[in-house]
């Protein structure tokens, strides 16, 4: 097996497979080989760029045009030139087989591509191109359960703590101007102990939702929670409390609580205001939030948002987004509510003069009884603490047996609220066990890892904010978002419809193949990895099967 990478890589691609595909249609193949080789007494030198490189800031980065060569035994010449990149990047002597430079300070991950040219005696020249990515330089901790023993543990990948809590209490230790930024979790292992996170500090599973968390975390000022299993470890407990904080990410988790106690509260993710105060930028998306409420006169709730009643006058909530999960409540008797908010979300500078956004959402609410009375349950419920509050509500599928929707304590105008689009009373049609959407065309199947199909179809397929962004979707994703907690995200389920391009992978607007998209394919040729948009036709391995569709629908 081989790599092509680069430039050449671009060059040979198109030349040999593309060129005499055009050429086909004419049967002029004598005609295409003639463009594609060029016979001369004295031949082309190789240029060789190297493998591309992955560093981070402040890396000495080395250039590598060694494989370099003429076929004829000439000397030849070396040219680098930067054709992408940041100003800061100051090539060491562009005119060396391995010239250096420092990599630049960056905020979001970025990249710089060089073009080596090589010359022989005789004024023949060749080309090729190299990517250098760079990263921000960002200090981790790992743990690992299964590194019991190790008498040299460090919060290394090759010695990781055993526990969660003892690598935030070491990161708390970090010196200010080298902080640790990320702990990262290896494995599947269980973990059970309760943990409160620093600030600035992301907390994340290598493995999505393979590591299971037995207890509770608190998460703390611009905190990120991702990739997890959660399950509360004692009854009165909620897995995922968010207290009295600001830019907070909660995101990919799967959080369950579950009990068989009489009159007990139960939440999957409480939001908690104690003080005056103005708390901002919280995202809780794409996770799976499950509450399981088995006991007698007791109260299940998906998500609580709640403050302090003498607080409610002044505190104010600002880009509270809550998008793109599925909410499941299942209550044997007892009270059931997918959001409960019992907050004052009122902002005169958001639309609608509200500071939570609720989208993109699929709230299921399962009463558990077989035939009326019944207790309240709602999807969503909403105290109105003050008569210009107002909740947005879009795009969300609402599904439940009794009232649909939302009830207010001070019998605010229900019908006067915006919400719209929104499926109500519409069964989203969800695989029970992990909530992906049941699809004719394709359903990431995560036990076996393959994609496979169902008689039926979501209808929270396509049907998420029409101004929400489809593109870390699949094609064929029907350029529009799904409902659901795999919206957004190379899990989503299949679309019906054909709209897009499976070979446009830069996403453009009108649909185009080109050269860009070339560039995207050839930098994951010959990978072998799952849910890749490369992989055309989704079998784990981005190879020639897949470059014929792309060439199919290549336009030059």
């Amino acid at each position: 097996m081989f790599l092509y990478t680069g430039m050449r890589a671009k060059k040979q691609l198109v030349m040999y497979v593309l060129v005499p595909m055009f050429f086909m249609h004419t049967m002029n193949l004598v005609l295409a080989k003639d463009l594609i080789t060029i016979l001369s007494e004295n031949q082309y030198p190789i240029a060789e760029a190297g493998e591309y490189q992955y560093v981070t800031e402040g890396d000495i980065v080395t250039l590598d045009g060694s494989a370099s060569y003429d076929p004829d035994g000439d000397n030849i010449t070396f040219s680098w030139k930067m054709i992408i990149g940041s100003e800061d990047i100051i090539l060491s002597d562009p005119n060396i087989v391995n010239p250096t430079f420092i990599a630049p300070e960056v905020t979001l991950p970025g990249y710089a591509t060089f073009v080596l040219t090589v010359e022989d005696t005789n004024g023949l020249k060749d080309s090729d191109d190299v990517i250098i990515f760079i990263y921000r330089a960002l200090n981790y901790y790992y743990v690992d359960n299964s590194n019991v023993g190790d008498p040299d543990v460090n919060g290394t990948i090759q010695h990781p703590f055993i526990t969660i809590q003892s690598a935030l209490d070491f990161a708390q230790l970090a010196p200010e101007d080298d902080p640790i930024d990320i702990i990262e979790v290896l494995g599947a292992g269980t973990y059970e102990e309760n943990v409160t996170l620093i600030e600035n500090i992301t907390l994340r599973a290598r493995d999505r939702r393979a590591p299971l968390l037995i207890g509770t975390i608190t998460m703390a000022n611009n905190s990120t929670l991702e990739g997890f299993q959660i399950e509360s470890d004692s009854i009165g407990t909620t897995p995922v409390t968010i207290q009295s904080v600001s830019d907070v990410i909660v995101r990919y988790n799967t959080i369950e609580n579950e009990a068989e106690e009489e009159n007990e509260i139960l939440n999957a993710l409480t939001m908690e205001f104690f003080e005056a105060e103005e708390v901002e930028d919280v995202q809780i998306h794409n996770n799976i939030l499950i509450v399981y409420d088995k006991g007698i006169n007791c109260i299940g709730r998906g998500i609580s948002i709640l403050q302090d009643p003498l607080a409610s006058s002044q505190i104010q909530l600002r880009e509270i987004k809550i998008f793109n999960n599925a909410i499941d409540v299942v209550s044997l008797e007892g009270k059931t509510y997918g959001l409960y908010i019992d907050a004052n979300n009122y902002y005169l500078d958001s639309p609608y003069g509200s500071g939570i956004i609720v989208e993109n959402n699929i709230i299921t609410i399962d009463p558990g009884l077989p035939a009326p009375p019944l207790p309240p349950n709602y999807c969503i419920y909403k105290i109105a603490r003050d008569t210009k509050t107002l909740l947005p509500i879009k795009y969300n599928n609402l599904f439940l047996k009794e009232s649909f929707f939302l009830d207010s304590e001070y019998s605010l105008d229900v019908r006067a609220l915006p919400h719209f689009g929104n499926q109500e009373d519409i069964d989203p049609l969800f695989v029970s066990e992990d909530y992906h959407l049941k699809s004719i065309v394709g359903r990431w199947d995560p036990n076996n890892s393959i994609w496979t199909t169902d008689l039926i179809s979501s209808p929270c397929i396509d049907s998420g904010n029409i101004y929400s962004d489809y593109t870390g979707e699949l094609w064929p994703h029907g350029k529009r978002l799904n409902m659901g907690a795999y919206g957004g995200t190379p899990e989503a389920s299949m679309s019906s419809s054909d709209e897009g391009n499976i070979a446009n992978l830069d996403n453009d607007p009108d649909d185009a193949v080109n050269l860009n998209d070339l560039d995207i394919f050839v930098s994951k040729w010959c990978f072998e990895e799952l849910l890749l948009a490369e992989d055309l036709n989704r079998d784990g391995i981005v190879n020639f099967v897949d470059f014929a569709i792309f060439a199919e629908q290549y336009s030059l």
